[in-house]
């Protein structure tokens, strides 16, 4: 959703070392909008969001607002 500002991740993807990706779990309206980029991947919907984020070495929050921080 917009408030996640998922363009500001794909533009901060873009200036990842050649070595890393961004991946992105859900779905939602923005998801279209977003143009393909070799350093994206998009995993979809997850009902559990905590094993992805195990197997990650970084987290990237670019939400505007988070009313109760769930996501960190």
């Amino acid at each position: 959703s917009a408030e996640k500002n998922p363009r500001l991740a794909v533009e901060i993807a873009k200036c990842l070392p050649d070595d890393w990706v961004l991946v992105m779990a859900g779905e939602g309206q923005e998801r279209s909008a977003l143009l393909p980029h070799d350093r994206v991947r998009f995993l979809g919907q997850t009902d559990r969001p905590g094993d992805l984020l195990s197997l990650f070495d970084v987290f990237l929050s670019t939400v505007d607002h988070e009313g109760f921080g769930l996501s960190v």
